[in-house]
């Protein structure tokens, strides 16, 4: 059979949805980057810990008063972030319904798998433009622009944090579609 070009696209971006939401509130992969990615700035271990604690809390239930350490502008951009969050989790519940639907094979699967060990490569030699560009899209409000300096969120997650959730996100989605690939045959 010839691969389907959508059923590849669904596959991909199930997985890349997933391994994103995953990394973004599983504190215990936070723990793993953290300890290979340093704060920025005057953060003990412990308040960024507590400080990651909160933050997910927030991405998840709204509960504003986890929030307490951060300025009015951090607050924003997590709001902002949390909206976000929950376009992932419409995107990958969407995408899930429709590779339910396809029912990708395994030279689909392994193609999608594919596809996304590139894309994480490719992406990764030119993160930081990337990065930046699409804080400028997803967030036009320009609430992004959070210098170290004065802000606490990016001590407590500066742009290494970022280049390895990526890498991570990486990682468990190519491992997911290949492991698919395996059970499909």
């Amino acid at each position: 059979m010839k691969p389907r070009p959508i059923a590849i696209i669904t596959a991909t971006l199930t997985a890349l949805t997933f391994a994103t939401l995953l990394v973004f509130i599983a504190t215990p992969l936070h723990t793993v980057l953290f300890a290979l990615v340093p704060a920025d700035g005057a953060v003990t271990s412990a308040q960024r810990m507590s400080l990651d604690a909160s933050t997910v809390q927030f991405l998840l239930t709204g509960n504003r008063a986890a929030l307490g350490l951060y300025s009015a502008v951090e607050r924003s951009h997590l709001a902002d972030v949390r909206v976000r969050v929950w376009w992932d989790v419409c995107l990958m519940l969407i995408s899930t319904l429709g590779m339910l639907m396809l029912r990708p094979t395994a030279a689909e699967w392994r193609r999608a798998a594919w596809w996304v060990a590139g894309g994480v490569l490719a992406v990764s030699v030119l993160f930081q433009p990337l990065f930046i560009l699409m804080h400028q899209v997803l967030f036009p409000g320009g609430n992004w622009e959070l210098p170290s300096s004065q802000f606490v969120i990016t001590r407590v997650y500066p742009l290494g944090f970022f280049v390895g959730a990526w890498l991570l996100i990486g990682v468990i989605a190519t491992g997911s579609l290949w492991g698919l690939s395996k059970l499909r045959k």
